[in-house]
């Protein structure tokens, strides 16, 4: 709670509040007594979500308000089980706090147990993507802190392998030449599989009343090398029907180019197209309806397998090596692709004393584990 004591917003003292953690619904605040024409609200968001207020009431209650206690924060660490990439894992954390002593909070991830290293995209936020280098049973840990007192959730999460071949369409996205007003151009890479053609469930992408030639398109951050595609085609058995014919392009850095391949039409199954691999940011299904509209209720399509050279790196004791932001996959054909990566945490701790140690990483756009030897040479910098 803040008021304007006439020259600016100030926290009001002392601030007594029931339940201490702020939840749904009804929250209570005792305070000593004061004057003023103007009270607000400051909220700080969850990570990932938005805050919302139903009601402020503002009283003279003409009770003593009790002394303020610092509570210690709330924390609780999930996983969400809508997420689906081998190796990885989207946690869900939440933290709150009751804004004593000092108003901050911060949050921490950390590997209590398990068979690999676990790389966090963001440590420090209770919202988060983890990356496991080997596969196994792992124990996370979320800490919640205020500066004076924290507290610890933990959530158990199995990790597979991740494989060599992916799909790469839910990293990409989504648009399309048009979308019926109450479909979705997201549906197609959502990772859901449909149940069938006539999938009255999960959303769908379709063009109704829209005919003729019709295309839906991923579009990629960074380049990705691809070779394969699985398509699911919308088929209601009215306004929208397979397709009379359709292809697939790709962008070759000017225009949209057709691939050449096979390309078969089936209701209620993927429908697979193999074809020569392609480097590219972006890609298209384009659809021909003669007589109907068509759509798409999902789209893979999947990389070629690659490798990244380990790297070598130095530095001095207590000086954090430079990992590089970048680094080059090779393929079979000899095609380089450069590709962000994300790595362990490493603290000056880590690199305290002469010797080695291996940083783990993994790439951004196609999740591939890469490692950075780190030669620790004696004496600091500067030294």
């Amino acid at each position: 709670m803040q008021y304007h004591n006439g020259t600016t917003w100030v926290d009001v003292p002392k601030q007594a509040r029931s339940p201490a953690i702020p939840r749904a619904d009804y929250n209570h605040v005792q305070f000593p007594t004061l004057t003023a024409q103007r009270f607000r609200v400051v909220m700080t968001h969850q990570a990932g979500h938005r805050t919302a207020l139903k009601e402020l009431q503002v009283f003279h209650a003409g009770a003593h308000a009790p002394p303020a206690h610092n509570v210690a924060p709330y924390a609780l660490a999930t996983v969400d089980p809508s997420f689906r990439s081998a190796g990885q894992a989207r946690l869900t954390g939440v933290v709150k706090d009751d804004a004593l002593p000092r108003g901050t909070l911060t949050a921490t991830w950390s590997k209590v147990r398990g068979p690999g290293t676990v790389i966090f995209a963001q440590p420090n936020a209770p919202s988060t993507l983890a990356t496991f280098t080997e596969p196994g049973d792992y124990t996370l840990k979320l800490t919640a802190s205020d500066g004076a007192r924290s507290t610890e959730s933990t959530v158990d999460i199995t990790a597979a392998a991740i494989p060599a071949v992916v799909n790469v369409a839910t990293a990409a996205t989504p648009t399309a030449s048009y979308t019926s007003p109450w479909e979705q151009v997201a549906a197609i890479n959502d990772g859901i599989d449909p149940p069938s053609s006539n999938d009255g469930v999960n959303r769908r992408w379709g063009t109704w009343p829209e005919q003729g030639e019709q295309w839906v398109q991923l579009e990629w951050p960074n380049p990705v090398r691809v070779n394969a595609s699985d398509i699911y085609f919308f088929d209601d058995g009215g306004g929208v029907r397979l397709p009379a014919s359709w292809r697939l392009q790709y962008w070759n850095g000017q225009s949209f180019v057709d691939i050449p391949a096979t390309y078969d039409v089936a209701a209620n199954q993927y429908v697979h197209t193999d074809f020569p691999g392609v480097t590219t940011t972006s890609m298209r299904a384009v659809l021909v309806g003669e007589t109907a509209s068509v759509g798409v209720l999902e789209w893979q399509v999947h990389n070629e397998p690659s490798t990244v050279d380990p790297l070598r790196l130095e530095t001095r004791q207590s000086v954090l090596p430079a990992l590089p932001a970048t680094v080059t996959r090779t393929y079979g054909d000899g095609t380089h692709v450069d590709s962000p990566v994300t790595w362990a945490t490493v603290t000056v701790k880590d690199v305290s004393k002469p010797g080695r140690i291996t940083v783990y990483g993994v790439t951004n756009d196609i999740p591939l584990i890469v490692e950075a030897t780190v030669e620790i040479r004696r004496g600091r910098q500067g030294g």
